[in-house]
């Protein structure tokens, strides 16, 4: 008995300093434990071993480290992302030993991998408790694709930036001011100076404000709030085909070493066919259940949006007129809210529904609009 309650308070007394720690306490150890895990993992790894892509981007850090030029061999070489060389080129400038520069890039390569949880965290953030979002941190870190950290290869600094990319995204979309937009369509750039298959986001950030309308139910002329993004990725896609054309190349030039996939017959029933193996092993690669709870959040999350409350200014009118519905019956049950608390809140919304003005508030807000 003795025993049990020693280790009841020991185990008490633990969980009370955990919690007392602030969040980025346990962030930042995250990160470091990544580190040293990448790097254990990228010791094992002895040398490049993929070719000729690692070779390539080795030899372009080494040239930007000595002479602040890109090139391979001494010779040019301006269709390769140059983010990664950049990042990678101080491991050639601190050790003139290959073997030396080769360990020091890799040690580079797993402090950027580890650097994932922090957009990571911060995107989770947006919808769940900070410890929940240090798993979702932790799972970011944690993929197996993190094992590129032994190999002199983009998908290094892709990682994270791709996830600053999603995060400015939903930022973006949450409340898309002109900064925000200006900061996504920046990350968005660096991520195609690291990877020109960075273009896919292209097609993303299209649609992304449209499927947000339709799945809001808002009207289309909320559209007009994203003219910056659209009117900027226009004039870019203009800009870059105006200039390849000027210099009699193909509009495909400017995906550089990836130029001869533009130029290349595809059919349908082989693009859908390889879009489907993708997408299986997307599905295994996730562990299968986060991709089924994308699936079902995709199907139902419509008739959900009446479950959801958005306390901020701008839909504290939709709320508080929205009374009760089914949907918040099984939202509550289905997060275990207890019933006292559900009839509390109900008394609160029927409160601000009486006391809501039937005239807008002169309070502004982004695009001159008052609520």
């Amino acid at each position: 008995m003795a025993a049990n309650a020693t280790r009841a308070k020991l185990r008490a007394e633990s969980l009370a300093v955990a919690r007392s720690l602030p969040a980025w306490f346990w962030l930042a150890s995250l990160v470091v434990a990544s580190v040293i895990v990448r790097w254990g993992f990228g010791r094992r790894m002895v040398a490049p071993w993929i070719m000729v892509d690692e070779l390539v981007y080795s030899e372009l850090a080494k040239s930007f480290a000595a002479t602040g030029h890109f090139l391979v061999r001494d010779h040019p070489s301006g269709s390769y992302g140059f983010v990664y060389p950049v990042l990678i080129s101080p491991a050639y400038r601190l050790y003139a030993s290959v073997p030396q520069a080769y360990a020091a890039a890799k040690t580079i390569n797993s402090v950027l991998m580890s650097l994932t949880a922090v957009p990571a965290y911060f995107l989770a953030r947006r919808v769940i408790t900070p410890a929940l979002a240090l798993v979702a941190a932790l799972l970011a870190v944690a993929v197996p694709s993190t094992l590129y950290a032994g190999t002199m290869m983009t998908e290094n600094a892709f990682y994270p930036i791709f996830v600053c990319a999603a995060l400015a995204l939903v930022l973006c979309l949450e409340r898309p001011t002109l900064v925000r937009q200006l900061v996504l369509l920046a990350v968005c750039g660096l991520a195609y100076a690291t990877r020109a298959q960075a273009v896919a986001l292209v097609p993303a950030l299209v649609t992304a404000p449209i499927l947000l309308t339709w799945w809001r139910r808002e009207p289309w002329r909320s559209l007009l709030a994203f003219r910056w993004l659209y009117g900027i990725l226009g004039g870019a896609l203009v800009v870059v085909s105006a200039g390849e054309l000027a210099r009699g190349h193909s509009p495909v030039a400017a995906l550089g070493a990836y130029e001869t996939a533009g130029h290349q017959h595809y059919a349908v029933g082989a693009v859908l066919k390889w879009l489907l193996y993708h997408v299986a092993e997307l599905d295994l690669y996730l562990g299968l259940l986060p991709f089924a709870a994308l699936v079902l959040l995709a199907a139902l999350g419509r008739r959900l949006d009446g479950a959801v409350f958005t306390f901020d200014a701008r839909n504290l009118e939709k709320v508080a007129a929205a009374g009760r519905s089914p949907f918040f019956d099984e939202a509550w049950h289905l997060a275990g809210v207890p019933v006292e608390t559900r009839n509390e809140l109900d008394e609160r919304m029927r409160g601000i529904r009486r006391t809501m003005p039937t005239q807008p508030l002169d309070w502004p807000l982004e695009g001159g609009e008052s609520i």
